[in-house]
Parts: C-alpha cells; structure tokens; sequence
C-alpha cells in the first residue's frame, strides 16, 4: 500500500517523517554518505518537533547528535567507480535497529557512482532486517536514459517487501528548477500504518506550507497524463542523458590522446549529471583562476553545464602536466 503528497522541494518531508516515525524509540541513527547533496547536510536536515532539542550540526565529525536522533556518515569515496569499493565494505550498511539511510535511486549527487543491480540486492540484503530506507529520487531518466532502468532500485526495494519513503523531484528532468515540484511517496505494508503515516505528514504540511504552489506540478501532471506529452519527454530527457553521455566520453578521449597523466577512468564510469573529477584543490583552484572553468571547490563539476569541450580538456591537460600541487 503506498500514498504521495506533493512535496515543495521534493525533498524537505521526507526526513521529519521518517525521524517522527515512531514514538518509542528511544534513538533514531540517520545514515548519510559522507559525499552527499549539500542539501542533506542542511536546515532541511532539522527536526522541528518539539520533542527534539535541536543541537548545532557540525559536519566535521562523524557522527552528529540531536537529542534523540543521531546523524552517522558512512565513507564515499569520488573517484571509485564500484559503489561498494567507495563505501569500503557492504558491511558499513549494517546499523542498529530503527537506523534510516538515506541513498540516492540514480545518478548520485555530486560523485556519480550508483550501485549495479547486484549490489543493490546485496544493499537491500542487508538493510532489509533493521532499517528503514528512504531513496531520493531527484535524476530519474538522467542517469541512463531510461526512467524505467533508472526506477529500478526502488521498484526492487518494494518486491522484497520493504516499508520506505521516496523523495522524488520533477524540478531537474521536468526543467522547472525554479518551481521546486516533487513528492513524497510512502509505501506501507498495511492500512494502519500508511494511516499513522498520513496523520503525522498532514501535520508537518499544513505547518509549513499548508498549500504548494500548484503551478509546476499542473505541468506535471499534464505531461504524465498526457500519452503524447508524455512520449515527447520521454524523448527530451533521453536527448540530454544521451548528450552528457557523450560529453564524458568525449573528455575522456581527448584527455587520454593528449597524454594526460592520471587515470581517467571515472569519467565514464561515473553517471548522471555530476562528475567528481579527482582533482585537488590547488589544481580547481588553478582551473578557476587561470582557465575560468568553475567547478566546486569540493571537485564536482556539471557536465550539463561544463564549458564547450576543448576547452575544459585543454584546461585538465596542464593542470596534471604541470602537476599542480
């Protein structure tokens, strides 16, 4: 049994959700990758519950407590190209009872690095005894072109019986960045207890945004229920999964004709619209001051929006000739 409700930025409920699920736990441990979305490591991270004494976050240190609920990040590796080499070990998904990981679908932000389907098995294997999943799903048909290859570990999770929430957002493969639209999908085993669930988010909705702006989720809602909108974006997202593709392979290439110390391997292997690059901070900061390509000082760049190719790869190529240190 599962519902939805519209969420404003298809990621703010999820975790007050799940964190207030159930009253009688004394702790509740939230499993982050340690290279995670900026905005899981924010506000939207907070509890507002009164039960809750809400503690300043620290980032820095591995575990982040808030009364009752502690905060645990579990190592991710950026340039690794198998999920479980970059976690170290299918055994750091193993937590305490009532523990809530949170894990991207597809198209990880920012490292690009998701789990094949067989680790996704050993994944749901092994959380499966005591924890409580909640999957975002923010890149649906950005990863691989298909929105139904790129659904395919939740609709795996909810096959083998699984109580979870998925966070999905319609903001990047819908193109409305600005109208935030996305919802909150709760799958329950039975009707008592998607009907606890259902009391408690109507609470949180209606005291903080009581009614979302409707606009991004009509044009939502007209193209999925429309077959031929439907097939036309199908289409549209296909065309820049396809073109990001290309962009990776294209960079890799190139940067292996020139001669580019360094393996560069992660380019392709990586999916999705972000790429951890595997630079160092002198060297994005050489590639920002000096070549004016701007990526994040964390290393992640936008393949989306990197600059025309020969001059990202021309920017790379010095940056390790010169070893920049």
């Amino acid at each position: 049994m599962q519902l939805s409700i519209t969420d404003v930025t298809g990621q703010r409920v999820r975790l007050r959700q799940a964190l207030t699920a159930n009253d009688d736990v004394a702790e509740v441990r939230v499993n982050l990758g340690s290279k995670t979305g900026r905005a899981h490591r924010k506000g939207r991270l907070t509890v507002k519950r009164s039960c809750f004494k809400v503690l300043p976050m620290n980032f820095q240190s591995r575990v982040v407590y808030t009364c009752s609920c502690s905060l645990s990040m579990f190592c991710v590796s950026h340039v690794l190209v198998s999920f479980l080499s970059a976690v170290g070990s299918i055994h750091v998904l193993k937590a305490p009872e009532h523990s809530i990981f949170v894990l991207h679908a597809c198209a990880h932000n920012p490292t690009g690095t998701d789990p094949t389907q067989d680790e996704w098995k050993k994944i749901a294997e092994i959380m499966k005894e005591e924890s409580v999943c909640v999957l975002r799903l923010g890149y649906q048909g950005f990863a691989s072109g298909s929105l139904e290859k790129d659904a395919w570990a939740i609709r795996y999770f909810v096959s083998q019986g699984f109580e979870l929430f998925v966070a999905q957002s319609f903001s990047k493969n819908f193109g409305l960045y600005n109208e935030r639209v996305g919802n909150l999908t709760v799958v329950a085993r039975d009707s008592e207890n998607l009907s606890r669930t259902l009391s408690q988010m109507e609470k949180i909705v209606r005291t903080t945004w009581s009614n979302p702006p409707s606009q991004g989720a009509r044009i939502v809602s007209k193209t999925l229920n429309c077959p031929e909108l439907f097939a036309e974006w199908q289409g549209n997202v296909k065309t820049m999964a396809d073109r990001v593709l290309l962009m990776r392979d294209q960079l890799r290439s190139k940067l292996l004709a020139l001669g580019t110390p360094g393996t560069w391997d992660h380019i392709t292997a990586q999916i999705g619209m972000f790429s951890f690059t595997g630079l160092n901070p002198k060297q994005v900061e050489y590639m920002v001051k000096e070549k004016h390509v701007y990526l994040m000082a964390s290393r992640r760049i936008n393949m989306c929006a990197s600059p025309p190719k020969h001059r990202l790869r021309s920017s790379v190529h010095p940056r390790s000739r010169h070893q920049i240190q």
